[in-house]
């Protein structure tokens, strides 16, 4: 296991590829101004009680399911294609639970490059994010447009995209999906599926 505890680096190149071991960075360390290059899966990569701040994280390997919900990002660039990952801080989280951490959150940070598929925002604002744009599109608020949503003529299955939003955790304010993926799974069209999404109040594409 490499260990990172309680480190502060600073405009450092860092490589995080040893697949064999697993990335434990925690307890209070700080990156500011580092270049992290990770060719990781999700199961090699575990943090929690850290900051990022003013770094480039480029993620060489798709990462699924991560939570960036005990770290705290400011300021940072985020290149890689990303499924199902939380970014922000959870409001149900248990201050019981060793990974708890008051200070998580995300500000000022561009995920602009990244492919972000079936990702979350909790409780952060969004007016500092730079997002994606089409094939990826950001919902705003889902809980409360989904109504509205459920009433647009979705093309074959992709209603179902509106149906989980009542699913989210609590604090969620906004999902960002990717159009490639829906639509070889569904078999539908680009340009079918953007005619119905470009038509919810407050999406980003």
């Amino acid at each position: 296991m490499h260990r990172l505890h309680g480190v502060h680096i600073t405009d450092q190149h860092l490589v995080w590829a040893d697949r064999e071991q697993i990335y434990h960075v925690a307890l209070g360390s700080e990156f500011r101004g580092c270049r992290i290059d990770i060719a990781l899966s999700t199961r090699s990569l575990l943090m929690t009680h850290v900051k990022f701040i003013d770094c480039a994280l480029h993620f060489k390997r798709q990462i699924n399911n991560l939570s960036f919900c005990h770290v705290y990002l400011e300021k940072c660039q985020l290149k890689g294609r990303l499924f199902g990952c939380e970014f922000g801080r959870r409001v149900d989280d248990d201050p019981d639970n060793p990974l708890y951490y008051p200070e998580a959150g995300i500000v000022d940070t561009d995920l602009s490059a990244a492919r972000l598929d079936g990702c979350r925002f909790i409780s952060c604002d969004m007016s500092t994010i730079k997002l994606p744009r089409w094939p990826c599109f950001t919902v705003l608020d889902p809980e409360a447009v989904r109504e509205q949503a459920l009433k647009l003529p979705w093309p074959g299955k992709t209603y179902r995209i509106p149906e989980d939003w009542d699913e989210e955790p609590p604090g969620t304010v906004a999902v960002t999906d990717d159009a490639r993926r829906i639509c070889k799974s569904d078999g539908v069209t680009e340009s079918e599926l953007r005619a119905v999404v470009e038509q919810i109040p407050g999406v980003i594409m």
